[in-house]
């Protein structure tokens, strides 16, 4: 009875969890395992078993020729009528036909990944029938419509979907599901007669208890890794991405001791295909978290974080940050932002103006940019004939372009000594002026100054005048770089997602945990800058829904030599990428490589997937 409850409770757990004992024979395999492994056949819809017969209908698609399908191969497909050019892995295909009658000639559609396209749909009325076909590249979705009945799966790497239609009573016979190749049922399996099991509510699926495991799973890493546990007595889980059966998992594996004996290992699952609802999920929790961090935090004045809601971040500094910056809303001092490169000054300085009710502009000037002789009449401007070249109508200088509003002097620290002086009596006196101009101009201006050096060391060398210094002091505000707030990071990386998104008009996509981490370990010297190239780069290299850690690639990764500490793991990594990649190149082809790589076929392809060389293959 005790043992009934617990493997009740077992099913109940949302999670694929196998126990296997001593010898890799399984005791134990829960029903959200069955589900993910494609051994349970539960479904809301239901079919017979039997098998494909002369003169039924045949709808099937694959996102990866020959990956993940049987492999199918081109003269299998002339068995529903579809004669086609040779394929290879990189294309993608959708073929209805009818089996047996080659006299019948089915349709297909090919597409290649060189396309750059990230739909390939078909849509034909085919003997009576109104079929829609779809494969979603960048959503990962399969969808087979045959009137008005809808056969959608998801998929993370390569699937084989398929549908057949009785063709004497026009019911559906068939639909494929996760988890053929553990049932035998790949379309090439189905195509060359092979008989496929029942499915709905009431089937129970394979018997597998007592099998060993690696009569139903293929996967050399997880099976190299339970050989680790029984040869080095591991006692921690360790947890990892793997193909199982050509179906990519995250895996966890837990080694059971008693008295120092190994007794088992216990193996959870997570399908990878449903990760993308997860993440999401995920997020919207972290959302919700980061929400009710600021209402309970009520130290820093409210007012002010509603003001500044736009910039991003609950941490304690950046709360002070908002506090003084809403200060400095309600005063008329001039306000100098310190900070690393990269931090936001500029746009803090904006949000100041946006919230200060002036009815002026804000005006932004680089002072870094500003050539030494052009300084005087670019800021003050100058009359008409001042000087050869002149404008003939005269020229507003920075000052006059922002009266009543906000001039914000991007580091300061760049303009020359000689100009100081100037600037200086022009934030005393509130009058400057112009090139060949005998008359004062007034201008009532808000002046806003940054820099990311330090204006005090800059005094003590004789570089920036004192009495400016202390003039711009009144009202300092500190900006901290990302390394300072990395409690920060997770709202501002949703946040900069969502503009990027909309920016390069791509859909928005969720970061898997591990490519989070990545970012999250990062010391961001190049601060928001930095992390919103990266996520950019990210988002526009990535062909999945999901923004994996490959994803991910700093300037650090592109420019750290062994000289700067590359561990040994990243060392052997590049070579191994440079060994395959050359061996490729001078093999006759594919299989070539294989043999003299001395790689399985699944192990080679693992690895074109890893170092990215999937466009180094022979065609």
């Amino acid at each position: 009875m005790k043992q009934d409850l617990t493997i009740r409770i077992l099913d109940e757990i949302d999670e694929g969890i196998i126990y296997l004992n001593k010898r890799k024979e399984i005791v134990f395999f829960n029903e959200k395992a069955k589900e993910i492994t494609g051994i349970s056949l539960k479904s809301e819809r239901h079919h017979p078993a039997g098998k494909l017969e002369k003169g039924d209908l045949v709808i099937l698609m694959t996102n990866r020729f020959g990956l993940d399908d049987g492999p199918l191969n081109e003269a299998i497909l002339k068995t529903i009528g579809c004669e086609m050019p040779e394929l290879n892995q990189k294309e993608a295909l959708i073929a209805v036909g009818i089996y047996g009658h080659p006299q019948i000639k089915g349709v297909h559609k090919i597409w290649s990944q060189s396309e750059l396209l990230d739909l390939l749909e078909l849509k034909v009325k085919f003997l009576g029938n109104q079929i829609h076909c779809k494969i979603e590249q960048v959503e990962k979705i399969m969808c087979i419509q045959i009137n008005s009945d809808v056969f959608e799966q998801r998929y993370a790497k390569a699937y084989g979907h398929m549908v057949i239609v009785n063709g004497e009573t026009g019911q559906i016979k068939f639909f494929q599901d996760k988890g053929y190749t553990i049932r035998k049922e790949s379309i090439l399996e189905i195509l060359e007669g092979g008989t496929f099991r029942p499915k709905g509510n009431k089937e129970k699926g394979l018997v597998v208890e007592g099998m060993l495991l690696s009569k139903l799973f293929e996967s050399e890493q997880l099976f190299r890794a339970l050989e680790y546990i029984d040869e080095s007595k591991v006692f921690s889980s360790s947890s990892f991405f793997l193909d199982v059966n050509h179906r990519p998992m995250n895996c966890r594996l837990t080694p059971i001791f008693e008295e120092a004996h190994l007794e088992g290992v216990l193996i959870k699952l997570s399908d990878l295909s449903e990760m993308s609802g997860l993440l999401t999920e995920r997020n919207e929790l972290l959302k919700s978290i980061e929400a009710l961090k600021a209402q309970s935090d009520l130290s820093t004045d409210q007012e002010a974080l509603e003001k500044f809601s736009d910039f991003i971040g609950n941490s304690s500094s950046i709360r002070n940050v908002k506090y003084l910056a809403n200060r400095a809303t309600e005063i008329k001092s001039n306000v100098l932002i310190t900070g690393e490169s990269g931090t936001g000054k500029t746009y803090l300085a904006r949000l100041i103006h946006e919230h200060s009710h002036l009815t002026g502009e804000f005006v932004e000037v680089n002072c870094a940019a500003i050539p030494h002789g052009l300084f005087e009449s670019e800021l003050f401007g100058y009359e008409r004939g001042a000087f050869t070249g002149a404008d003939r109508r005269g020229k507003k200088g920075y000052f006059e372009m922002a009266d009543q509003g906000t001039l914000f002097l991007d580091e300061i620290g760049e303009i020359p000594l000689e100009i100081q002086v100037k600037l200086l009596q022009v934030l005393q006196s509130k009058k400057f002026y112009k090139i060949g101009s005998s008359v004062p101009t007034t201008a009532s201006v808000r002046v806003i100054t940054a820099t990311n050096r330090s204006l005090y060391e800059a005094v003590q060398e004789g570089r920036f005048r004192e009495d400016l210094y202390y003039r711009i002091h009144v009202f300092p505000i500190h900006m901290p770089s990302l390394a300072e707030r990395r409690e920060d990071l997770y709202p501002i990386i949703n946040d900069l997602m969502k503009k990027i998104s909309v920016r390069l008009d791509i859909k928005e996509k969720p970061l898997s945990g591990e490519a989070f981490s990545r970012l999250l370990n990062h010391p961001w010297q190049g601060n928001i800058r930095e992390l919103e190239n990266v996520l950019e780069r990210a988002l526009a290299i990535s062909k999945t829904n999901v923004i994996y850690p490959e994803h991910i690639s700093m300037l650090a990764d592109e420019t750290k030599s062994v000289a700067d500490g590359i561990n040994l793991k990243a060392r052997l990594e590049a070579y191994e990428s440079q060994v395959i990649r050359e061996t490729i190149k001078n093999a006759e082809n594919n299989r070539e490589a294989m043999i003299q790589l001395g790689l399985s076929k699944s192990t080679f392809y693992d690895k074109l997937k890893k170092y990215h060389l999937e466009s180094e293959l022979k065609s």
